[in-house]
């Protein structure tokens, strides 16, 4: 089960006909409420509490550190399978143009996905004489602010709103750094995949992104809502080419060492004893 309805739905006809595990996989970081029917699913249905990531456990147990034992609680990541992923065309969706350093971002033009940060950093970057392009891809409801501010920002020719991009890894493949100024995730499956493509990321050090970016060694963390310090990382890495490639390099590796679904799938095996 993975979704709050099916564990409601589910878990209790199963304590009914004697089915003697239920395993609830959690995969939004979002509080649980501490009421009575939550803690009899949590603390009298559940066998198992299987979260993805660090973050998720966080809000489950937030309104009630008592909810659920702690020993009843696994964390299993989100499985990305890299074999595939690195079966699939990688032609740039927008070619390089000389020395320009490619920005961009994927993600749902959302408040929450925080891109009017990423317009601002872009800002500073401009005003800082260095020579690059952003790209968001994504629609959303923010996509008519996102598009206004850019121009109010004077930042319109150095900025494309690609919409909905189908072939993701083409995007990421058309770029330099990532960058996810999100203001929460649950799990940033973004970060995983610009990683999964040896790009260095920056983004805010906020909800689960430090258990998937190791800052300093595949990426750039920063205070939440902080438009100055991304900026500071993105001129960082937007200079130095060969940390850029250390750091992607190094984000390959930690995908496939905690995040391949190779690896994920044995965890999960094991979550469920």
């Amino acid at each position: 089960m993975a979704l709050p309805s099916d564990l409601k739905a589910a878990a209790p006809i199963a304590r009914r006909v004697g089915v003697r595990r239920v395993v609830y996989r959690r995969g939004i970081a979002v509080p649980v409420k501490n009421s009575l029917l939550n803690r009899w699913l949590y603390g009298r249905t559940m066998h198992r509490l299987v979260v993805n990531s660090l973050e998720t456990k966080r809000c489950v147990l937030a309104a009630n550190p008592r909810l659920i034992p702690e020993e009843r609680i696994r964390l299993v990541y989100n499985g990305f399978d890299v074999q595939k992923f690195d079966q699939l065309a990688a032609t740039p969706l927008i070619p390089q143009n000389g020395s320009e350093i490619c920005i961009g971002n994927a993600a749902r033009l959302t408040a929450q996905k925080g891109q009017r940060h990423l317009l601002r950093a872009a800002r500073c970057l401009l005003d800082q004489g260095i020579q690059f392009r952003l790209l968001l891809a994504g629609t959303g409801e923010d996509e008519a602010f996102l598009k206004n501010e850019a121009r109010h920002l004077g930042i319109s020719q150095v900025t494309e709103f690609l919409g909905f991009v189908p072939d993701i890894k083409r995007f990421y493949a058309s770029l330099d750094i990532f960058a996810l100024p999100s203001l929460w995730e649950g799990f940033g499956y973004a970060l995983v995949e610009a990683m999964a493509m040896n790009l260095p990321v920056a983004a805010f050090d906020i909800s689960s992104n430090p258990e998937v970016v190791q800052h300093g060694t595949t990426g750039l963390l920063t205070p939440a809502g902080d438009v100055s310090a991304l900026a500071d990382s993105l001129a960082r890495l937007a200079r130095d080419a060969d940390l850029r490639q250390s750091m992607g390099q190094a984000g390959r590796r930690h995908v496939m060492e905690r995040f391949d679904t190779r690896q994920v799938f044995q965890q999960f095996l094991e979550a469920l004893e």
